[in-house]
């Protein structure tokens, strides 16, 4: 039940307090409905008095009002209200008990609205000096005694200090209640307690060392944010999707094309016979809850994984580094369809090689571009395979296989591993561009040197990240 203020030209109601009560307070931070905010509302309403108790009061306020229902005068339903806007103070009081302003129309202050009495005092009238029997007369002399002043100021200290004394009283009450609420802060589990070590870091976050996830962030929001700092799931979840949008515009940059110098300075020993290569890549889907939407269920059904997933192409370069990551298709989409649509192939520079798998049937667009396909060999109608190509077929797939071992690094974070929530699929770009550019951060796969020829330098601290991301 909707609960309105009835007077005219008064839209005050239910409705906007609930709409105030789910808007963010500017100055505690929080929503209007919880406990925390001290915030005052912007009305109150009030309902009328009732016909037992106080039935005089009750016709006051329909006649204020002025409705009428024809000729007989109209009386107030159970949703019925008047807001403060209405009431000196703002609410109805011992002095002002009547709604008398903003009535909709003039006169409505002069009704009942009847000022108080107030006390008359009567003074005598002075006695002038210019009387000459008052001149005769003798004045007294007002004379307090010592004892009096001693006692008027031992009673004025006592109050000071009994006054002192509830105030302290006060402030060390206080002081308990919060060192009680430090205690209590002290046992939660915060990100602190939880990641210590290097292999806690790589098994919350993905990132290699704790080093690195001190740099990128001081603090990771888990999804229980809501009960460890007891807040609402709303402010929580908007917490949430803002640091998810600006970290991935942050470190969208991690994840590019570079430049012919650094792909050729940073391809391992065993790509190097392949002088143009430039990229290896490849689709992979992601899980999602299944749509309510006939439609979606439909476009989004994948007859390969046989559930309703999201398809996204990723590419490499040869040092195991993501060059660049598609926005999310629905999962009924083609490789072929994919590749075109995201404009991939207008971002490799002419006369390169791309990697793939035999099902990217996309030849005839990379020789428009000047781009050599690199896939392995089909049967073309052939029932069994030549030797010939299945020599090429197991050269390509063992230097192919990076992409997938690419891959399965980017799903070892479980928001891509498991099952993506409805309510995530909007945000889906964003969070593959952060897994992808936090794998990055990690070592390569191959190493891009030969460790004989310098023995004195240790295999780890060689990586292409310095060339891709010489800001880290």
């Amino acid at each position: 039940m909707a609960l309105t203020c009835c007077v005219k030209s008064c839209s005050n109601g239910s409705y906007w307090l609930k709409k105030w009560k789910s808007q963010l307070c500017d100055v505690c931070g929080c929503l209007h409905k919880e406990k925390l905010c001290s915030c005052e509302p912007p009305f109150r309403l009030f309902t009328f008095p009732t016909k037992i108790k106080n039935p005089e009061r009750r016709e006051k306020w329909k006649q204020l009002v002025g409705r009428s229902v024809g000729s007989k005068l109209w009386s107030p339903p159970k949703d019925s209200r008047i807001c403060s806007r209405h009431f000196i103070g703002g609410e109805p009081t011992l002095q002002n008990q009547l709604p008398t302003l903003h009535m909709g129309y003039e006169g409505a202050e002069k009704r009942w609205n009847v000022p108080p009495p107030q006390q008359e005092f009567f003074f005598a009238e002075p006695i002038y000096a210019s009387d000459p029997e008052v001149e005769s007369m003798p004045k007294p002399k007002l004379t307090v005694p010592w004892i009096f002043t001693i006692l008027a100021l031992f009673l004025g200290l006592c109050n000071l200090l009994s006054d002192q004394k509830k105030k302290i009283a006060k402030l060390q009450a206080e002081v308990d209640s919060l060192k009680k609420t430090v205690n209590h802060l002290k046992h939660k589990v915060y990100c602190e307690n939880i990641i210590t070590t290097d292999s806690d870091t790589s098994f919350y976050t993905g990132m290699p060392s704790k080093g690195i996830f001190n740099k990128l962030h001081a603090f990771i929001s888990p999804f229980d944010l809501a009960k460890r700092f007891d807040i609402s799931e709303t402010l929580c979840s908007r917490i949430f999707f803002s640091w998810l949008r600006a970290t991935s515009t942050a470190l969208k940059s991690m994840v590019y094309i570079p430049d012919e110098e650094s792909l050729i300075g940073s391809k391992p020993l065993r790509y190097r016979q392949l002088h143009d290569l430039h990229s290896i890549i490849d689709c992979t889907e992601i899980f999602i809850e299944t749509p309510k939407d006939m439609y979606l269920q439909s476009a989004t059904w994948s007859d390969y994984k046989h559930h309703n997933t999201l398809k996204i192409l990723v590419s490499c370069a040869p040092n195991s580094s993501i060059v660049y990551v598609s926005p999310a298709y629905l999962g009924r989409i083609s490789d072929k369809a994919l590749t075109l649509d995201c404009g991939y192939l207008d971002m490799v520079p002419f006369n390169k090689m791309v990697m793939a798998d035999k099902g990217f049937n996309i030849s005839n667009e990379c020789a428009e571009r000047n781009i050599t396909l690199y896939v392995p060999p089909g049967k073309r109608g052939h029932s069994q395979m030549s030797s010939a190509h299945v020599e090429k077929t197991k050269r390509i797939a063992n230097l192919r296989i990076l992409i997938e071992q690419v891959i399965r690094r980017l799903k070892t974070f479980r928001i891509l591993a498991n099952e993506l929530p409805i309510s995530l699929v909007g945000h889906i770009d964003d969070i593959v561009t952060v897994c992808a550019a936090v794998s990055n951060l990690k070592e390569p796969i191959y190493k891009s040197f030969n460790p004989a020829a310098n023995p004195l330098k240790d295999a780890s601290s060689y990586s292409a990240f310095p060339v891709f991301f010489p800001g880290l």
